[in-house]
This record gives C-alpha cells, sequence and structure tokens, in this order.
C-alpha cells in the first residue's frame, strides 16, 4: 500500500514577479540569479525572493540548478545582513524541495552535512543567547513586518527566530531526500537532544510556525521510513529526554501549535516505541475531528470579493495551523495503516490486517467509521458552485496559504481513504453505496478541473490533480472488486473512458501513467459486472474495449500490459463477441503480440530490467495471450 509523501511545505518567495506577466521560466532565471551577487543587499534580498518564487515552478528547476544558484544561496547564509540570510534560506528550501534528489545533492556537494550542522548550532546559539538576554526585558512593540533590508538592518530575536525556523524546515527538506545526511544527523547526540529541547520552545515564532513545531517536524522525518537511523536514535535518546516527549503527549495543549507540535511528536513517538499507538491513534482522531469544513469554508472564502483574499487576522492564523494539524494527523494515519504486516491487493488482506497489532488497534476504536465519517465532510460538495470554485480550483483564483493547506487535507484523506479500503471491511468505514457516490463524484469533480489546466506554467497543479485522480481511482477500484452489491454507473463510466481517451489525444498518457493504469483496472473490473443487454452496456464494454486496444500502441510496458489484462478478462466470457467482432479485436491482438515481442527482446538485447511491479503481470500476459487468441479464432472472431 503506497504511503502518503510527506507535504513539505514550500515557502513563495517575497517580492517574487506577479504570476500573470511571466516571461518563459528560463528567461527570468539569469536575471534572478545575478541579482543575488549584487553588491547592493536590497537587490540579493530581492534575488533570494525571485529565486523562491522561481522554484516553485518545475520548468524553472533546471536552469536554476544550472546556474549554480545552490552554491550561491549557501554562500549567502553568512551575509552581513540578517534579512538576505533569511531568504537565502527560504529560497533554497524552495529549490531543495521542488528539485528533490538533484537539488539536494547539488546542495550538499557545497555544504556537506557537518556543515548544516555547524549553521544550525551557529543560529541556536545566537538565539539561546538573545533569549536569554531578553528573558527578564518586558518585550515592548509589535513583531517587526519582514521586508527588504533596512538602513538599521541587524539581528533581532524576531530575526534570528524567523532564520532558525526556516533553517530547521530546510533541515527537513534535505533530510528527506538524503538518506545519508538522516543517518549522519542520527547519529549525533547533541543534536538530537537540542532537537528535543526546541520542542518545548512555543514562544519562537515565524508567521503561522514556531520553534517547537519545525524542530518536532524535522524529529519525525528523521525517524520515518529509515529502520537503521530509528535504530541508532532511539539508542540515542536518553530517559530524560524520553519523558520530556512523553510529557508533551500527556499535556492538554492550548494553542493550535501546541497541538501540531504534540500531533507530531506522537508520531515520533510511535516510532520510538510502537506501544504508544493508542496514544497516537488517540490524538490524531481528536484532531481531525475537531476540523469542520463549513467553517474552513467561511474562513478561506471571501466575505465581499469573488476573488480569494490575503487572510492576516490572528483567526485565520489559527484555523491554518489548525488544518495543519489535521494534515499532519491524516499522513500519520496513512503511516499507521501501512505499517501492517497486511498484503498488497490480496484477498486475504482483511484476516490478515485484523490480526495485526495495528488492525486490531484501529478496528477496537472504530476508526474507520470515524474516519468515513469525516472523509464526507471533507469531500462533500460545497454549498455553492461559487464556493466550490474558488475554494477546488486554483485555475480561477488566485491560491492562498488556506486554500493550499485545505486542498492538500483532502488529498490526504482520499490516501488514507484508499488505505483503508484496501484492508476493512467496507461496512467498517461507512455505508458502501455513499462511499461509493461519493468516490464518484469527486472523481468527476476533480477530471473536470484538470481539464481546466492548460499545462503552461502549471505543471506542478496538473501532478497534483493527477495523483488525486489516480488515488480516487484506485479507491474506485477496491469498494468495486469487494462489494458486490455496487450499482454500475454506465454514464460515469462513459465519462471516465472519454477523459483518458482525451488525454491520449493530447499525448498525456507519459504523465498521466498512474492515472491510466487505475483506470484500466476500474473499466476491466466494471465491464466484467455488466450484464449484455445489446445497449447501453455493449456500448460501454466497446468504449472500455477501443481505450485497451489504444492503449496496446503506448510506449509503456507497463500500460501496454495492463491494457492487454484488460482486454483478457473483459472478453474472457463469450457474451461480448459481438463487440470483439465490431473492433476487430482479434487482429489488433495479433498485432500487439508482434509488437511485445519486439519490445521484450529490446530490453533483454539492453539488459534492461523490467520493473518488479510489472513483471507478474507481464508473465500473466505472457502466458494467457495466445491461448486467449487461439480460443477466440476458434469462434470465428
Amino acid at each position: 500500500m503506497p504511503k502518503l509523501k510527506k507535504s513539505l511545505k514550500k515557502q513563495q518567495g517575497e517580492g517574487g514577479a506577479p504570476k500573470q506577466e511571466q516571461q518563459p521560466a528560463k528567461v527570468r532565471t539569469v536575471p534572478a540569479v545575478k541579482k543575488l551577487s549584487h553588491k547592493e543587499k536590497t537587490e540579493r534580498w530581492q534575488g533570494c525572493n525571485d529565486v523562491a518564487a522561481l522554484a516553485l515552478e518545475s520548468e524553472a528547476v533546471a536552469p536554476l540548478l544550472a546556474c549554480r544558484t545552490c552554491e550561491t544561496l549557501v554562500g549567502l547564509f553568512g551575509d552581513e545582513s540578517p534579512s538576505v540570510r533569511l531568504a537565502s534560506v527560504r529560497a533554497l528550501e524552495n529549490l531543495v524541495l521542488s528539485g528533490e534528489t538533484e537539488a539536494t545533492d547539488k546542495c550538499l556537494t557545497v555544504c556537506s552535512a557537518d556543515q548544516l550542522k555547524g549553521f544550525y548550532n551557529t543560529i541556536l546559539g545566537k538565539l539561546q543567547t538573545m533569549m536569554a538576554a531578553t528573558a527578564t526585558q518586558e518585550e515592548k512593540g509589535e513583531k517587526k513586518v519582514e521586508g527588504p533590508p533596512t538602513d538599521d538592518d541587524a539581528d533581532t530575536l524576531d530575526m534570528v527566530s524567523d532564520t532558525m525556523i526556516a533553517f530547521i524546515h530546510l533541515l527537513s527538506a534535505v533530510c528527506y531526500f538524503s538518506e545519508n545526511v538522516v543517518n549522519n544527523f542520527s547519529h549525533d547526540t547533541e543534536l538530537l537532544a537540542s532537537l528535543i529541547q526546541c520542542t518545548q520552545i512555543s514562544q519562537v515564532e515565524s508567521n503561522t510556525h514556531t520553534l517547537s513545531t519545525a524542530s518536532s517536524e524535522l524529529l519525525l522525518v528523521l525517524c520515518e521510513d529509515n529502520s537503521a537511523a530509528l535504530q541508532t536514535i532511539t539508542s540515542k535518546i536518553s530517559p530524560d529526554h524520553h519523558t520530556l516527549l512523553q510529557q508533551t503527549l500527556n499535556a492538554k495543549p492550548m494553542t493550535p501549535n501546541q497541538v501540531l507540535t504534540q500531533v507530531t511528536l506522537a508520531g515520533v513517538m510511535w516510532q520510538l516505541n510502537p506501544t504508544s499507538l493508542p496514544r497516537l491513534l488517540e490524538i490524531v482522531t481528536n484532531c481531525i475531528s475537531s476540523l469542520s469544513p463549513q467553517a474552513a469554508y467561511e474562513k478561506i472564502l471571501p466575505l465581499s470579493s469573488k476573488e480569494q483574499q490575503k487572510l492576516k487576522d490572528e483567526e485565520s492564523a489559527k484555523l491554518l495551523t489548525q488544518i495543519r494539524c489535521v494534515k499532519t494527523s491524516l499522513e500519520l494515519c496513512v503511516n499507521v495503516v501501512c505499517s501492517s504486516e497486511a498484503a498488497n491487493d490480496q484477498e486475504d488482506d482483511e484476516e490478515i490486517f485484523r490480526s495485526t497489532q495495528v488492525g486490531s488497534a484501529l478496528i477496537g476504536m472504530k476508526f474507520g467509521e470515524v474516519i468515513g465519517a469525516k472523509a464526507a465532510e471533507f469531500l462533500a460538495p460545497c454549498p455553492s458552485e461559487e464556493c466550490e470554485i474558488a475554494l477546488r480550483d486554483p485555475t480561477r483564483t488566485a491560491v492562498d496559504d488556506l486554500q493550499d493547506e485545505f486542498s492538500d487535507v483532502e488529498s490526504a484523506v482520499i490516501v488514507l481513504l484508499m488505505n483503508l479500503v484496501m484492508v476493512m471491511p467496507l461496512s467498517m468505514i461507512g455505508s458502501p453505496d455513499a462511499l461509493w457516490k461519493s468516490l464518484q463524484s469527486v472523481f468527476a469533480r476533480d477530471a473536470a478541473i484538470l481539464t481546466r489546466i492548460t499545462g503552461k506554467g502549471e505543471a506542478r497543479l496538473e501532478q497534483k490533480m493527477l495523483a488525486r485522480l489516480e488515488n480516487l481511482c484506485q479507491c474506485l477500484w477496491t469498494v468495486l472488486r469487494k462489494d458486490t452489491s455496487c450499482q454500475i454507473d454506465v454514464s460515469f463510466i462513459s465519462s471516465l473512458v472519454q477523459f483518458v481517451g482525451q488525454r491520449r489525444l493530447n499525448r498525456k498518457v507519459e504523465q498521466s501513467e498512474g492515472l491510466v493504469l487505475s483506470v484500466l483496472r476500474f473499466i476491466s473490473e466494471a465491464a466484467q459486472k455488466l450484464e449484455d443487454d445489446k445497449g447501453p452496456n455493449a456500448e460501454i464494454v466497446s468504449l472500455c474495449g477501443q481505450l485497451s486496444m489504444d492503449c496496446l500502441r503506448e510506449a509503456s510496458l507497463e500500460v501496454n500490459v495492463e491494457a492487454m489484462i484488460a482486454i483478457i478478462d473483459i472478453f474472457s466470457d463469450d457474451q461480448w463477441d459481438d463487440v470483439m467482432k465490431k473492433l476487430n479485436m482479434t487482429r489488433n491482438i495479433e498485432t500487439f503480440t508482434t509488437f511485445l515481442d519486439n519490445k521484450l527482446s529490446i530490453l533483454r538485447s539492453t539488459n534492461a530490467p523490467v520493473n518488479d511491479n510489472v513483471a507478474p503481470r507481464l508473465e500473466m500476459v505472457t502466458s494467457n495471450l495466445q491461448p486467449f487468441i487461439e480460443y477466440k479464432k476458434s469462434r470465428g472472431l
């Protein structure tokens, strides 16, 4: 079962060029990078923010990396201006998150894991000194609003706090993409101790983040998905620090940021000590149940304008943190479900899941029912069409933090549902019929949004929507397999096939491969449940057969294999022989046999390995293809 990719959030660069008047990303890269070396600190600051904004555009990442931007930004960590230092850290975080492993590797060529820890210790030391100096002084005035460097640009407690939090976010990003850095950090007892101490410091804030939430998130990244690092961390953390973490889990949080810290540390403690699972589930369930989508709509949607507005008031900041809490809770729930020993796509998933510690804990607390009910709230249509567009269609309105985070929560809900329906009886997640209809409705909604994305300058949004649709289709497929009473909506199947067919015509199958594979599995399962009525059902089966045949000509071996399996599954019975004859399928399949043989010969000659996920499916095709052709020929097809 797939885990949810961690949602490390990129910061929009202040002062970046407005999106609507953009030239191609490659053209804008050079002047932005040149500013980083300007003699004026205001220009260097602006250059950092331009790079931070550019890094949010996938087509700009390669040009930025080619211009040695990572190296230049690391050099600015020691800039004379505190504002430039902060902006350079945030810009590099964006670049690492966007460029992933490639950007991380480039960053580490100029700044090793030990050097990153050196910067961390320097900033932390400065912060601790300034906090100690101001501890007995009455705080006066408001927090300085972030902006370009001024003539009196100097280190202040606010500026150092912002830089400390931003740097920890950067470390989280680097650790997410570099196992070597995780292993390095996990062996550093002093670093781990300081991070745990920082989780207790909630008064140090930067925008909607605190030092405690940032430190907790880094600890969680260090503990996840690396068993060797986890063992090391477990051995390095002292009993006193274990007690400190446990106290945080048992405390009653008073602010949204304290809730976020508690949720994240509950995930850390579960990694360190699996027996803390019940407390983790209690914390995340309470958190997920606390957020009302209706309340979120009222805050996220504009009160006096059709366009989204930047909401800066205190209540909006609280809501933003609450939404992040829910998102983190959902991500942790996905990882909990995935940690069970239930096998992928096996008939006995449910029995295996029930027998595991995780499964029995989730079933015992009726976790599926809680999530099922909450999912229905999050995925339900908004009160109005205008609300739906403003909230869920970023192509029609400016995206602010609240809208973006709420969209991520919806995506996390879908991924959690996808994992739960694999291992739990559907009756434990709510009404199977209601779930079935809701998933179809959400798929239709998101597919309509995707068709409005032009692709130009919106590649990241397109990938996000494709991932959501793939997960939705996977969820639909699983529900259909497990619930024999599902009513097949032929109009939905028709729109689904036409949607994928249009992406084929637009030559977008390669970037949609995961979605295409999920759709092929779904239409195969759905078509097998239809009865021959010589009418609408036959038309739907014909559409499914045509799409599957079209996919036999795609470049992807995995798509070819899945399409052929769909054809064999749908047409192995004789009830659709008329459809096969109409589509001239037997001759097309014989042509595919030659095409497949040639493709496999090329793979063998180049010693190219077949993907582990494809190999067993490929074997199914090669062993069944010829008998299938011969049988259909014997029936005059």
